[in-house]
């Protein structure tokens, strides 16, 4: 068979394929192009049976949705373990824009709320900007996933670096596309299982 399918043609090829549109790129000898616009159906077919067009775009929103959620939760967890070092000393300390560094953890969650938002604290104007920072965030969220959320087209290159991001792999453009499809859906069970346990915690955190 001199047509490619989704077990012998390489993420790259394919890429390449969609950037430049040549169906000839389907083949895995060269053909003339009447040729492959005659014969390229069987090939798209199998591909649209591995990945859904609008499954994938599921997917895609799914991971955005959960870094945002990730972003905000871990906001919200540094704020209250600031609070709960915040006794009347140190309140009194950070409005004399002073803090008190004999206190490890309160220093660590400071420099990872520095890490998380930008913002470095060392007086009470500065926890007043953090908290603003996560309705901000939080706002910003509600915009971007509102019950009817905009379709977005994602490109195969972009889904698949998702893909290798969310498995924690390194990116292989030398993968098959079948290959990549068994990746997809263990990158859908993992963020769904991820996602869960972040609406366990906020339903009982």
């Amino acid at each position: 068979m001199i047509a490619h399918t989704c077990q012998t043609l390489t993420l790259r090829r394919f890429s390449l394929y969609r950037k430049t549109g040549d169906l000839r790129l389907l083949f895995k000898i060269h053909v003339p192009l009447w040729y492959a616009k005659k014969n390229h159906e069987a090939f798209l077919n199998e591909f649209n049976t591995l990945f859904n067009e609008e499954s994938d775009r599921e997917l895609d929103k799914l991971v955005h949705k959960l870094l945002s959620q990730n972003k905000i939760l871990l906001m919200h967890l540094l704020l209250k373990a600031v609070n709960m070092h915040l006794n009347e000393k140190l309140k009194i300390d950070m409005m004399r824009n002073k803090v008190d560094y004999t206190d490890s953890n309160l220093l660590k969650y400071l420099a990872e709320i520095e890490e998380v938002s930008g913002i470095k604290v060392t007086n009470l104007e500065d926890m007043k900007a953090f908290v603003e920072e996560i309705e901000r965030s939080t706002d910003k969220y509600d915009q971007l996933f509102p019950v009817e959320e905009p379709k977005e087209d994602v490109s195969v290159l972009q889904f698949a670096i998702r893909i290798f991001g969310i498995l924690e792999m390194n990116y292989d453009p030398d993968i098959t596309l079948f290959e990549l499809s068994e990746m997809k859906i263990l990158a859908t069970e993992k963020v769904k299982a991820i996602e869960a346990q972040i609406e366990k915690y906020k339903n009982h955190g």
